[in-house]
């Protein structure tokens, strides 16, 4: 059966997407984040929100795209190993490259993340035909992305061709479509950047917004007064000090890794209550998530994990998208 939009109707004037990274996600996959997120955000506001899980693995097929496009994965863990050794030591830097190799991997097929893209957008398309149908115009819908790891690059490309392309009728002004809030949690939109810049051909360049600019920047549409109108009101980046996608190797921050637009509203979580004592400690957990993939609930002590990012922040979350 082909793919197709989830669709509900609304509680409220509410709705949140939530955008996984890469891992086995199927329906139900995400159960316990959306109980966790209901706990965090507090029985308040909890109910009023519809909640929407969008699924991709279908379309990014990690495992034939590692084989498929094993000489690029090569060269981009090369890349990422000799980064992240100037930062830290060569021992992290190996690991942090088989870790990370598998989460920069869906950038490498260009015709698989373009249809992620497109399925996001048509995603949101029918969040918003869902809201109207529950009785809320477009200009009352409050609607937000959380999104996690591969999910956020994902985003950042799902965004940037709303606010540009007319055809997809997501811009913010003309359509009425601003989101109260984009949360990116562990996002490794610079790290592609980075990675996608320095490896040449390797990297197919066709519709990246990541390399669009001189630099990330939130999307916008510009008014008839020139005025700068942003797709996102609070765009939010959240990450912990010893998460290497967020662009963090044990509690050091690396510009080339660290997503940083203008704008940002950037919250760097300290992980010391994971009780990863040293860099062989990191290195084991790493390695552990690179067998079982990320959002595996066997991990231990994940310094990745949205649930833990979710956790603490759970009131702000509601500030954001209210």
């Amino acid at each position: 059966m082909s793919w197709q939009p989830q669709s509900q109707l609304w509680p409220s004037n509410q709705a949140v997407l939530f955008i996984h990274g890469i891992g086995s996600a199927k329906p139900g996959h995400y159960d316990s984040l959306l109980t966790r997120f209901d706990t965090a955000i507090g029985p308040a506001a909890a109910p009023g929100i519809a909640k929407y899980c969008i699924y991709y693995d279908d379309v990014n097929d990690w495992f034939q795209d590692k084989v498929k496009f094993s000489t690029q994965l090569a060269a981009v863990q090369a890349f990422i190993q000799e980064q992240v050794g100037k930062e830290t030591d060569p021992d992290l830097g190996k690991t942090v490259a088989a870790y990370m190799g598998d989460v920069v991997l869906p950038v490498i097929n260009e015709a698989a993340r373009i249809a992620v893209r497109d399925r996001i957008l048509a995603q949101i398309l029918q969040i918003r035909l869902d809201g109207n149908k529950s009785g809320i115009q477009f200009q009352n819908q409050r609607i937000s992305i959380v999104c996690h790891s591969m999910g956020c690059f994902h985003t950042y490309e799902a965004l940037h061709a709303a606010a540009s392309n007319p055809a997809f009728k997501l811009l913010p002004i003309t359509d009425l479509m601003q989101f109260r809030a984009v949360m990116f949690m562990a996002s490794p939109a610079q790290l592609i950047r980075s990675v996608a810049g320095a490896l040449g051909p390797i990297i197919p360049k066709g519709h990246l917004a990541v390399l669009s600019g001189p630099g990330l920047f939130r999307p916008f549409e510009k008014d008839i007064t020139g005025e700068t109108v942003y797709s996102a009101r609070n765009w939010v980046s959240i990450t912990g000090d010893l998460d290497p996608v967020g662009g963090h190797f044990f509690k050091k921050k690396a510009a080339w890794a660290y997503m940083f637009p203008e704008g940002q509203t950037s919250l760097i979580d300290d992980q010391s209550a994971l009780n990863i004592k040293d860099k062989a400690e990191l290195i084991g957990i790493l390695a552990d998530i690179a067998v079982k993939r990320e959002a595996s609930p066997q991990i231990l002590r994940d310094p990745h994990s949205w649930d833990n990012y979710i956790a603490n922040h759970g009131q702000e979350i509601v500030k954001w998208m209210a």
